[in-house]
């Protein structure tokens, strides 16, 4: 079975879904491998996806999606970027994320937000790591979102997972 390549990550994430019926979010490309954020459907309610690509030869191959507002890009030993992102309720023209003391405000694009952050710890990226903390309304006013800090046993059970060997 041969891939199929195409020219961009926008191109391999949508795959063989009409282009009217997918909306691009955000791509983020760390080295050869990307994460497309999309929403599905050409009208209310949208599908999210998050996909992951990477490039073959001169192009780029989608390497599996699911419909998660996350994606993790691993950069380096132990270490990677985090793409977090979601569609926004009617009032929000902002977003609030947080990740290690580190805040990251942005605005509100095509209905959704998204924020990057480089150099997670591979833990922390599937566990407990970078999130949308808080809408922001025109007035400037937050809507906090829960947050789930998860608990050491979560963290040591995922901690070997991370440690097994391939």
């Amino acid at each position: 079975m041969t891939e199929d390549i195409r020219s961009t990550p926008e191109e391999a994430a949508r795959g063989d879904i009409p282009a009217q019926f997918v909306q691009v979010i955000g791509v983020v490309v760390r080295g050869d491998t990307a994460v497309v954020a999309q929403l599905t459907n050409d009208v209310p309610p949208y599908e999210v996806e998050t996909a992951y690509c990477h490039r073959e030869g001169d192009g780029w191959v989608e390497g599996s999606s699911g419909n998660s507002t996350s994606g993790y890009l691993p950069t380096g030993e132990g270490i990677g970027t985090v793409v977090v992102w979601d569609e926004v309720p009617a009032t929000a023209v902002s977003a609030r994320f947080e990740y290690a003391g580190h805040e990251q405000v942005v605005p509100v694009e095509r209905g959704c937000a998204l924020a990057v952050f480089d150099d997670v710890k591979e833990e922390d990226a599937f566990v407990g790591g970078p999130s949308l903390v808080a809408w922001i309304d025109a007035g400037g006013a937050e809507e906090e979102l829960p947050r789930f800090d998860p608990p050491e046993w979560v963290r040591a059970k995922f901690r070997k997972y991370l440690e097994r060997e391939p």
